[in-house]
């Protein structure tokens, strides 16, 4: 009698919850993955901006010390000496 019980109602619950644990765990992997994914384009947006603004700082220098140098060929050929 107790394994009829056991086979008719433990085997069941034992195969449904593990059924359900399976699941469970196979959506958290799947938005783990989908996170990771989201982290890893984020990443690479950051780095991007940062290229970027890295790129804007090199090119304000080179305007300024460019624009700085053409005020002074200015100045030098509009002097009163």
């Amino acid at each position: 009698m107790d394994g009829f019980l056991f086979e008719c109602l433990a085997v069941p619950l034992f195969e449904v919850s593990n059924e359900s644990l399976l699941l469970t765990v196979d959506r958290l992997l799947r938005e783990l993955c989908l996170f990771l994914k989201f982290f890893k384009l984020f990443v690479g947006v950051t780095v991007l901006l940062l290229e970027v603004l890295e790129l804007a700082k090199s090119l304000k220098f080179f305007f300024v010390d460019h624009l700085s140098s053409l005020i002074g060929h200015l100045f030098k050929s509009f002097s009163w000496r």
